[in-house]
């Protein structure tokens, strides 16, 4: 088989014409935390979130009449995008050897997977794990690198006023995590999720097992997921989170912002003959908000 640039280019037009939305969701969607996020479409320009509470109080009926009662309250928070790009090149001459090398694996060790969809799935990948901590740690005023292009959930709720804030001291985290439990609001005490880095649920781990609590992690034995021993809470500790800080809030309050709708979101890997290299562009829209402040409780 000979290995062309013009084959290479076919090869991955032809992918990307076929698999380029899923290719696109992938992007968006595989970062570990987006499944604990409502997503919101349609966000390309700054975008209410659209979520309301509602409360229901009853009345005597015993005679006619109506009068109104109870009430909605709508979130006033917004969805603001980024749009955000990727811009990246390939030497035509190492990817050619890239690809040949590719196949030559692929028939030896019997891999059914061709180079174009490993070569867009490797970016795609990274990507998704750049778009993780960007939905917890991005941070447009401090942040470095990829981290300065947009606030994510953690700078955002350290900058609100209305969300609960609390000191960690020398508390240990199990200690945190029951600080965190015992302030939560009877409304969402029992449907709040409680995120931490990797490093502090590994941390917890340890806290739970010097004080004989293998039963509360039994079941959860190989992933960074648990209840919390006594109540429905969730603990879960995820890698977009790389900091010391400890947040917890419902996960039906979290809302992840993209466009999904229009043409303006872009992923293409093509051939440039003026520079002799294959360029991989992605854009799209991204942002994360929270729809109430109130419910939203960290420690740090």
């Amino acid at each position: 088989m000979s290995y062309n640039i013009t084959d290479l280019d076919n090869r991955l037009k032809n992918y990307l014409e076929t698999n380029g939305v899923e290719v696109l969701t992938k992007a968006l969607f595989n970062s570990e935390s987006a499944k604990y996020f409502q997503i919101q479409t349609g966000v390309t320009a700054e975008t209410p979130i659209i979520r309301l509470d509602s409360s229901i109080t009853l009345a005597d009926a015993s005679s006619c009449g109506f009068t109104a009662t109870g009430s909605d309250t709508f979130s006033n928070r917004l969805l603001s995008p980024k749009f955000l790009k990727v811009n990246k090149e390939f030497c035509a001459k190492t990817l050619l050897k890239t690809w040949a090398h590719s196949d030559v694996r692929m028939n030896a060790l019997g891999e059914t997977l061709p180079f174009e969809e490993l070569l867009i799935n490797n970016n795609i990948n990274e990507l998704a794990k750049v778009n993780e901590r960007l939905i917890w740690e991005g941070d447009t005023t401090s942040g470095t690198g990829n981290m300065l292009l947009m606030d994510g959930i953690i700078t955002i709720a350290k900058k609100d006023e209305n969300t609960v804030k609390q000191e960690k001291g020398t508390d240990t985290i199990w200690q945190r995590v029951q600080k965190i439990w015992l302030a939560l609001p009877a409304e969402i005490a029992d449907k709040a999720t409680i995120f931490m880095s990797i490093a502090n649920y590994k941390q917890l781990i340890v806290e739970l097992m010097n004080a004989n609590m293998f039963h509360v992690f039994e079941e959860y034995q190989g992933t960074y997921e648990m209840t919390m021993p006594g109540a429905n809470v969730k603990i879960k500790g995820v890698s977009g989170i790389t900091s010391d800080t400890i947040l917890a809030t419902p996960e039906e309050n979290l809302y992840l912002g993209i466009d999904g709708e229009s043409d303006d979101e872009v992923c293409d890997l093509y051939f440039d003959k003026s520079s002799r290299t294959f360029k991989f562009v992605v854009e799209y829209a991204y942002c994360c908000n929270y729809a109430f402040s109130e419910f939203v409780y960290i420690n740090e």
